[in-house]
């Protein structure tokens, strides 16, 4: 184990702006955070939708596209 300590999972909703584009997201994360000794050591975030992440980041991306994707209308 890299860290031993007690590992907790949370899950946020979380809203965030892309510095790229100026698009607003909102989405669920799942965060993996690891404590001992009443401080944390490690944590882990795993985006719940990458879709909205990527829609918000990319001009062209289409919500609801697969990531990758770009829409056919610009």
């Amino acid at each position: 184990m890299k860290h031993p300590g007690d590992t907790h999972a949370v899950r946020n909703r979380v809203r965030f702006r892309s510095r790229a584009t100026g698009k607003e997201a909102e989405t669920l994360i799942v965060q993996l955070i690891t404590v001992r000794d009443g401080r944390m050591l490690e944590c882990r975030p795993f985006c719940w939708d990458p879709r909205a992440v990527n829609a918000a980041r990319d001009p062209v991306a289409a919500i609801g596209a697969a990531p990758g994707e770009r829409s056919a209308k610009v």
